[in-house]
């Protein structure tokens, strides 16, 4: 009785199972499974098939509790696992592939850093002994403010130097002599007709300065005017209002007698303009004498020495020409042209006017003068000017060195830090050095969580995988039996 019970208990379960597995056939089949008309399929875990190689992929197969059928899943190749030196060609560990020598892998190993007068060395060394050496140029001098050191005085420079602070070399430089500073003061006023005194003293020093102050002009005021007559000039009276001094000046010259219409000179003549009569004569033939000019003939002539009437030349002598014997500088030479000087003739008012040879002063240089001042990588330009003319003479000032200054910001584990050298003077950047991203590190990724870095406390990565474990839950009278497949950790 017993075992029939059994038996038919057993028969029972057997009828449930088919019945759920044909059921849930088509929901649960996979693609490369057979489909079994008596039952779905119950797949287990997946386990290792074919092993994965360094190039080529493997697979892992779960299979149905009930029947053959199976799932198959691919597993990634594993990749080369190289070891050696890139630059002498590396071999896979795993499975012997030998690649082609490749490039040297350096790493910097500084030598010696670089100082404000002295160049740094980098060594770049490769595992294989290969190296090079790389030099880094010299930082520099970085100089603080000037401090006077000797006081300039009016004439003579004075001095001012600074320190580096970094290594304490002084740097020294002179300081311009500001001239005097004078003030000024009329010790004799100018009158109309003298020069006036101006007395300038410096405010620094004992020095001091005389400068003429030109004469004033007379201030003409007019008085009165005399008319010309026939034997009296026409004259108007000025004076002056600041020194009471008198001028006359002609404003018609005498007009002489009016004998236009006068008789020969044996009749009586009368001036038609103020009534003088002249007696009655005959000529009085006499000779005069003209003497030679520097440019015209003299002569002898006869005339009527009461009308002046002329009548014949009686000889001729040449001209002189013109004598001319001191001449004086007319001071007019300058810096590149010759002057003149000039002689009066000793019989006439003729000049002659002949350049003098050689007198050019040739050009009066003072002292340079910074007109541009150069940078660290342009000239600049300086000038000294002649005291006597607008010329002047121009030179370059070689370019000043870079003043270095380097600034370093440290990489993270994402984003890359930088060196930069940079002129303080200028801004140019004059070099500019990468520095890697570290990359997170540390920390244990779980399979819900990613792995938090030692470092920056970022998460980074992916999560680890599920570690899997099941469960069969047998079927029973009214419910269906099923595998129970759940995560160790989660």
């Amino acid at each position: 009785m017993k075992k029939a019970l059994s038996a038919l208990i057993v028969a029972l379960f057997c009828v449930l199972i088919l019945v759920g597995c044909r059921e849930k056939e088509k929901e649960t089949a996979p693609d490369n499974a057979e489909t079994n008309a008596d039952h779905a399929h119950a797949f287990g875990i997946f386990l290792e098939h074919s092993s994965p190689t360094c190039t080529e992929p493997g697979s892992e197969r779960a299979y149905c509790a009930y029947c053959e059928a199976y799932m198959e899943e691919m597993i990634a190749p594993l990749g080369h696992e190289m070891e050696g030196l890139r630059c002498e060609g590396r071999v896979c560990t795993r499975c012997g592939y030998e690649e082609a020598p490749g490039e040297h892998e350096f790493e910097e190993v500084l030598s010696r850093r670089p100082d404000c007068g002295s160049e740094g060395v980098i060594e770049h060394e490769c595992g294989c002994g290969e190296s090079y050496t790389e030099t880094l140029p010299a930082t520099g001098h970085e100089y603080g403010e000037w401090n006077i050191k000797t006081e300039p005085t009016c004439t003579e420079e004075g001095s001012e130097k600074r320190s580096c602070t970094k290594c304490g070399h002084e740097e020294t430089a002179s300081v311009e002599a500001p001239g005097h500073s004078y003030k000024e003061r009329i010790t004799k006023a100018p009158s109309c007709e003298e020069e006036g005194v101006l007395l300038k003293e410096c405010t620094r020093c004992e020095a001091t300065e005389e400068e003429a102050i030109p004469a004033k002009e007379h201030e003409w005021e007019y008085k009165e005017t005399t008319e010309a007559t026939c034997t009296e000039d026409g004259m108007e009276k000025y004076e002056c209002a600041a020194c009471g001094k008198l001028r006359d000046e002609v404003i018609e010259v005498k007009l002489n007698h009016d004998f236009v219409d006068a008789p020969e000179c044996l009749e009586g003549v009368k001036c038609n303009r103020c009534g003088f009569t002249r007696k009655a004569m005959p000529h009085d033939i006499g000779e005069r004498t003209t003497a030679p000019g520097c440019t015209s003939k003299g002569y002898t002539e006869k005339f009527c020495v009461f009308c002046g009437e002329t009548f014949e030349r009686v000889s001729e002598t040449d001209a002189l020409g013109h004598e001319f014997e001191e001449y004086i500088s007319d001071n007019n030479a300058t810096c590149t042209e010759d002057g003149t000087e000039t002689a009066k003739c000793t019989r006439c008012d003729e000049t002659d006017t002949r350049t003098v040879s050689g007198s050019a002063k040739g050009h009066d240089y003072g002292e340079w003068i910074t007109v541009t001042h150069a940078t660290c990588t342009e000239e600049g330009e300086e000038r000294r000017y002649c005291a006597a003319c607008s010329n002047y003479e121009s030179r370059a000032l070689s370019p000043a060195r870079h003043v270095t200054k380097e600034t370093r910001v440290e990489a993270t584990c994402t984003e890359e830090g930088y060196i930069i050298t940079q002129c303080t003077t200028c801004n140019e950047i004059l070099s500019e050095t990468t520095i890697p991203a570290k990359g997170h590190t540390g920390g244990e990724a779980t399979c819900t969580a990613r792995a938090v870095c030692e470092v920056c406390n970022e998460p980074y990565g992916e999560p680890a995988a599920h570690e899997t474990e099941e469960e069969i839950i047998s079927p029973t009278c009214t419910e269906k039996g099923y595998i129970l497949r759940s995560c160790k950790h989660c």
